[in-house]
């Protein structure tokens, strides 16, 4: 599993994504940039593998904002566009 933290992250396919602040207290923004317009999907799995949150058919340059009601742990972010799969790991920190 490709985990690259809060760095963007391009593929060679063009579509880069990265998601901001990470560690947050709050909520995450998922910022996605693709140089091709095929609709984007999302899953959000805990650490201990369970899926948390899914979305389909968001644009592929767009925002996200994902995690407002997330538990503190860590969670990864699987980005899906056609054949190109990204995942990134994000942590949600506790009061």
């Amino acid at each position: 599993m490709l985990v690259p933290g809060n760095k963007p992250w391009t593929h060679g396919d063009g579509l880069a994504a990265t998601v901001l602040p990470n560690p947050s207290f709050h909520q995450f923004v998922l910022v996605l940039a693709s140089k091709v317009q095929q609709p984007v999907g999302i899953r959000v799995y805990n650490n201990a593998g369970a899926l948390v949150e899914a979305r389909q058919g968001l644009a592929a340059n767009s925002t996200v904002s994902l995690g407002g009601n997330y538990q503190p742990g860590i969670y990864y972010i699987e980005i899906i566009q056609s054949n190109v799969r990204q995942v990134l790991k994000v942590i949600k920190l506790g009061h």
